[in-house]
């Protein structure tokens, strides 16, 4: 058995057994000889910064002054420290140099902050210690006269808030209710319980997240700094109490001796304040993480199998020792999760806390420093000065607490002193507390973002207009090189190809130092644009309250306004039951979707409404097994009615995968779209199967029918069978139509009085059926989905009937007001959208927004590929000679909306003829095919002629002015036939004696041909196109970015 203690040993064995072990770099370290090698202390990270940020000044001043040769510009050993007058010059240099924050100076203690920086440079550079008189004569000319004559410095001081506890529980149901900045539900309880541990312990963010200063150190709070204490309950040993003993290491100064830290308790509130209880969250955290080696459940804990007896404190993995508590939210594999091993940074907890914050409307945003300074307060008139300097990790001597900390506005009753009253009343301390927290005159409708206008105006600023412009011309000339390029493919001079790619390759970077440019502006100027806004929005608060004036709140679309509804059945109003019982699928039926699943909603119900019964110990213990049962990451946007399963798989179970864009995104489709696809197949599937339990075997009553005596055992059967028939009188229509019959194919079915139907008056021979013979002959019944309600309809009549009448509701209610011609003329300048025409040609304006009323909506609001409201064709809609089911076609992605749009845009473009708006309530202007296009983008907001790929907002493209003439005939290859015309002005450096194979002509055979043409995929781009090499060449080149100079097999 090894030995775990061990004799002492004398110093030269010590001595000598120490440098046996080290290895050769440290050996050579602990023997060399130190004469001559000058040191440097180790100075901490943030210390450093401000070093090099001060030695940085003091080289630009050296640079500009006119004794710069006898100045030294790096301060080390041998450099002679500067006289006092030239010290300051650079105090004075400084003064007008920097640049501040709250105003256009810095304020003098950044000043008097640099100077002492600039002295203890040259104590750890140059080890020269500053005289007194020297340090005397310098502060004398910062607080002279003459300087402030030089240098304007601001005397502002930041506006420091200090949060109370009903600011921290807005806060916290604000992530609780959070959908748009926190990633995973881990993340969430990491951010709340590290402001919990800040407003509770007074602690610096510096100790619990990893630092703004020493980025990349991975230094924050561990399990290891956490023991969780299991107590005996002398009234119920089965019931034991909790608690946890949090060891803070990383204090300021001290962050790297261990000899330094301070313990606090965490213990359980009251059911009341559950959404506050850092001991829950910190199960939570741990639970999640299963750091415990004996325990892996909450029930373990709070309602153990044996009797508790004796204090005992949980044992923590050792491989979880080290782990960070809170973690940073990555991205990989095309999903959000939580790492494993890297701490939460502070900047990204920060910036989740403001913007919470502004989203819920307050004032200023919240910091950890708010949490930090309220516990501070709170310390100070509860604890002894001692003791608060304690929990707050500050020096005995310090004063930090009264200059940074102390709330300039005290909860002092005056009068209730002056009048020697001992006590305020409830009302007057209620008042003063409320005035005291952050949360006095929050508002949620407070602007967060800049409105079209503001938009317009900004993208108007004349230096961002030249940016685009010269952004556009280079992005021209990157297309017509590419041209070149592409010329240069058949040709063996390997220099000027790849000169050329050179071209191509600068000619991107200045594509991409120019939106850097534009960005950066964009980006400062909105930042100052809303927080003028906002403070101009807040200065104007009492007028509004007093004058009773309500904020504007954008309009929604009427569409989004239809809450989904219960399940309910709803039969059509068409005759025909199909040949099944009426008591199983008579009729059309309305499904509801999946209910919209949130597991969310069970963790606030649970949080916040508490009851008796559930009281204590046991509403903890719900709390957190809600949270632990929370997916790793939040809901997605889903189509309307639908969601994943609480774990977040597809709820339908023959798929059941994880809803990840790494395993869902295929096809061009994300989460919303694979979730709706496998439940509207589903749906397909079971009604298929229910009408196939419900069919009774029959036999064909069509008259003439070769298989007249077969009875069909299976529905599927069946209608296959009849569909043959179908078929049949299809090609004979369409026959008759080409002149190659003299009659028009009739109907044979048999009526119930046993006749032949002989009708020729119908289009569709299975509506025919479905409508006058009440049969459905469809394999698949109909299944249509209205994202407007969140429910399906499902058509067992086979004559469409249900979708049909719920169309006719929704005509009725969203575009009916409008139905009558307006004889007058239209105000169509004001569409309210912001308009880049200047240099971009599109149209933006905010995604979802409404008309209210004011005119029919038929943009849409779709989102990430979420019909949160379906588009409408407004072409389609008034059209009456098409059926109800076809005007109110929904669509459910831009991209079907924009394929239906374009046989519209053709139309338009091809008819020169002036028309009016097909829109009656647009009334009787009317418009050339150019203005009409112009017409449904900018008032109606469709995308008739395309739109970008911005998600923020909706962008669509106006359509393009006049091209330039430019059509050439491209020669064709040895085969016969006439030329092909190409417009395109990218084309004009094409040399023109290349040969083209062309690939249409009027003779079948050659059609027949090219159907069976072998196809490929370009190497690049993997993209499918028919064998024309060099025009498909010439489409794809723009995205193939920097070509292999060996082509592709299909060029």
């Amino acid at each position: 058995m090894p030995r775990l203690s061990r004799g002492r040993i004398s110093d030269e064995q010590s001595a000598a057994q120490r440098l046996a072990e080290a290895d050769d770099k440290t050996r050579h370290l602990m023997t060399r000889p130190l004469k001559g090698i000058d040191h440097v202390r180790i100075i901490k990270k943030p210390t450093l910064v401000r070093h090099e940020r001060v030695f940085a000044l003091w080289r630009k001043f050296v640079a500009q002054h006119p004794d710069k040769d006898a100045l030294p510009s790096e301060i080390k050993d041998g450099a002679v420290l500067p006289a006092h007058d030239t010290t300051k010059e650079f105090i004075r240099y400084m003064g007008y140099t920097l640049q501040g924050k709250l105003g256009i100076y810095v304020v003098k203690n950044t000043i008097r902050s640099s100077l002492y920086t600039f002295f203890a440079l040259w104590r750890q550079r140059a080890h020269l210690t500053v005289p007194k008189d020297y340090r005397t004569r310098t502060m004398d000319y910062l607080n002279s006269a003459d300087f402030k004559a030089t240098s304007n410095l601001t005397t502002a001081a930041r506006e420091k808030a200090t949060a109370n506890l009903v600011d921290l529980e807005i806060l916290i149901r604000g992530m609780l209710d959070d959908k748009r900045y926190i990633r995973t539900h881990r993340s969430r309880c990491d951010v709340i319980y590290s402001s919990l541990i800040s407003a509770l312990s007074s602690e610096r963010p510096g100790a619990i997240v990893e630092s703004n200063c020493y980025r990349g150190s991975n230094e924050a709070l561990y399990w290891g700094d956490h023991e969780f204490w299991i107590i005996p309950n002398p009234n119920d040993p089965l019931r034991p109490f909790v608690a946890l003993v949090l060891k803070i290491n990383l204090l300021k100064k001290y962050r790297d001796d261990d000899s330094y830290f301070k313990y606090f308790f965490l213990i359980m509130e009251p059911d009341s304040h559950r959404h506050v209880d850092g001991l829950m969250y910190a199960l939570i955290l741990a639970l999640k993480d299963q750091i415990f080696q004996d325990v892996t459940t909450i029930e373990e804990i709070f309602f153990p199998t044996h009797p508790c007896t004796t204090a005992h404190k949980l044992a923590i993995k050792e491989s979880a020792l080290k782990q960070p508590v809170c973690r940073r939210q990555v991205y990989g594999n095309g999903k959000w999760t939580t790492s494993l091993d890297q701490a939460l940074a502070y900047s990204a907890a920060a910036h989740i806390l403001k913007q919470i914050s502004l989203f819920l409307g307050f004032i200023m945003w919240f910091t950890f420093y708010c949490f930090r300074r309220c516990s501070a307060n709170n310390m100070n008139a509860a604890l002894p000065e001692d003791e608060r300097r304690r929990m707050m990790g500050q020096d005995p001597n310090s004063n930090q607490f009264f200059e940074s900390y102390q709330s300039r506005l005290a909860a002092i009753d005056l009068g209730a002193i002056l009048a020697d009253r001992h006590e305020t009343s409830p009302e007057n301390m209620h008042a003063m507390k409320t005035v005291m927290g952050m949360s006095k005159g929050r508002d949620p409708n407070a602007p967060i973002s800049l409105s079209v206008a503001e938009i317009n105006e900004l993208n108007a600023d004349p230096e961002l207009v030249q940016f685009r412009i010269e952004r556009k011309q280079i992005v021209a000339r990157i297309k017509q090189e590419e041209f070149e390029l592409m010329r240069l493919l058949s040709q063996e001079d390997d220099e000027a190809f790849e000169a050329q790619q050179h071209l191509i390759l600068d000619l991107r970077g200045q594509v991409r130092i120019l939106d850097t440019k534009h960005n950066v502006i964009v980006s400062r100027e909105t930042r100052a644009i809303v927080t003028d806004k906002r403070k101009r929005y807040f200065a104007d608060a009492s007028r509004r309250i007093l004058q009773g004036i309500t904020p504007i709140e954008r309009v929604p679309l009427a569409a989004v306004q239809n809450i989904p509804k219960a399940p309910s059945t709803s039969i059509s109003t068409a005759p025909g039951t199909e040949n099944v019982p009426v008591a199983s699928t008579s009729g059309g039926r309305r499904l509801a979707s999946t209910a919209s699943n949130d597991p969310m909603d069970l963790v606030r119900e649970l949080v916040y409404n508490f009851t008796l019964e559930n009281a204590g110990a046991p509403h903890f213990v719900a709390c957190v097994n809600a949270f632990l049962a929370l997916p790793e990451r939040p809901v997605p946007l889903c189509f309307p009615g639908e969601s994943p399963t609480a774990e977040g798989r597809c709820p339908v179970p023959t798929c059941n995968i994880e809803c990840t864009s790494a395993l869902t995104n295929h096809g061009g489709l994300n989460v919303a779209s694979h979730i709706h696809r496998c439940l509207m197949a589903q749906q397909r599937t079971e009604v298929k199967e229910e009408a196939e339990k419900s069919y009774t075997p029959r036999a064909c009553d069509w008259v003439g029918c070769a298989s007249k005596d077969a009875v069909w055992p299976s529905r599927i059967a069946f209608c296959e069978h009849v569909e043959g028939h179908v078929r049949t009188v299809s090609q004979g229509r369409r026959s008759f139509e080409k002149g190659q019959r003299s009659n028009l194919p009739i109907c044979r079915w048999r009526n119930n009085d046993g006749e032949r139907c002989e009708e020729d008056d119908f289009d569709d021979l299975q509506l025919h059926l479905a409508v006058s013979h009440d049969i459905n002959v469809s394999v698949e019944i109909a299944v249509d989905y209205c994202a407007i309600c969140g429910e399906s309809f499902v058509d067992f009549d086979g004559d469409g009937g249900i979708w049909r009448d719920h169309s006719a509701e929704h005509f009725e209610t969203l575009f009916a007001p409008f139905n009558e011609r307006f004889e007058g003329k239209v105000d169509f300048a004001q569409h309210g959208v912001l308009h880049g025409k200047d240099v971009d040609n599109y149209i933006e304006f905010e995604n979802g927004e409404g008309f209210g009323g004011e005119r029919p909506e038929f943009h849409g609001h779709i989102e990430h590929q979420v019909p949160l409201a379906p588009g409408f064709c407004p072409l389609c809609v008034y059209n009456e000679d098409l059926p109800m089911e076809k005007r109110m076609m929904q669509f459910h992605r831009n991209q079907e909306f924009r394929t239906h749009l374009q046989r519209h845009e053709r139309e338009i473009t091809y008819d020169e003829e002036p028309r009016v708006c097909p829109v009656p309530s647009c009334g009787t202007t009317t418009f050339d095919s150019h203005k009409l296009l112009e017409h449904f983008v900018e008032y109606h907001r469709v995308p008739i002629c395309g739109s970008t790929k911005a998600t923020k907002v909706r962008r669509l493209r106006l359509p393009e002015g006049p091209q330039p003439e430019s059509v050439f005939v491209l020669p064709l290859s040895k085969s016969k036939g006439k030329g092909r015309a190409v417009e395109d002005t990218a084309l004009k450096g094409v040399d023109e004696s290349e040969s083209f194979p062309t690939s249409s002509t009027a003779a079948s055979k050659r059609r027949i041909a090219k159907r069976k043409q072998k196809r490929g995929r370009c190497e690049r781009c993997w993209v499918q196109f028919p064998m024309r090499p060099f025009l498909n060449l010439l489409i794809f080149i723009p995205n193939h970015g920097n070509l292999p100079r060996t082509i592709p097999d299909h060029v």
